[in-house]
């Protein structure tokens, strides 16, 4: 795939995956990408997704996971979400009230396709996965990896169809 025509493309795959949800179980779930599973990687997104997915959540809201997504990304985002002054709330009970986030995520010639939803929106980001400036990087280390944002933020309004980036 060209370089310059990749960010254009993964773009086009976030939309038209934008009907699809699924948990981390389900076929292209949190739990499918090898990548996510590295808490370097799975801190990094987090951190970006907590930003992004803050102007559509009101301050001091409670948060839940779908239990499903118990994988570095989830407990990553959770952790950052902390940090941005929300709670988060694990037992069933007590996540009756709270506004329940799903992770999905899928791998695409190289780079992640994550997306965080709520239950108004849906956040689509692309990460390029990038080597770090260890000259070592050489061997396949998962712990030399890092990830960038490779495209701009795609949110979609869940119930109207409509999209922005």
């Amino acid at each position: 795939m060209d370089e310059m025509n990749k960010p254009a493309t993964l773009a086009l795959i976030a939309q038209l995956l934008s009907g699809c949800q699924s948990t981390s179980g389900a076929p292209g779930g949190e739990g499918q990408n090898t990548a996510l599973q590295d808490s370097v990687i799975a801190t990094s997104i987090a951190a970006d997704l907590s930003t992004d997915v803050s102007p559509f959540l009101a301050k001091g809201s409670v948060l839940a996971f779908n239990p499903d997504q118990t994988a570095p990304l989830s407990d990553a985002l959770a952790q950052s979400l902390i940090g941005h002054g929300y709670t988060i709330k694990s037992d069933r009970e007590a996540k009756a009230d709270a506004i329940e986030l799903q992770i999905w995520s899928m791998e695409v010639d190289g780079d992640l396709l994550v997306r965080l939803s709520t239950p108004s929106h849906r956040l689509s980001k692309i990460y390029r996965k990038t080597k770090a400036s260890d000259p070592s990087f050489a061997s396949s280390s998962p712990a030399n990896a890092q990830v960038t944002p490779a495209g701009p933020l795609l949110v979609e309004t869940i119930g109207t169809g409509g999209t922005s980036s």
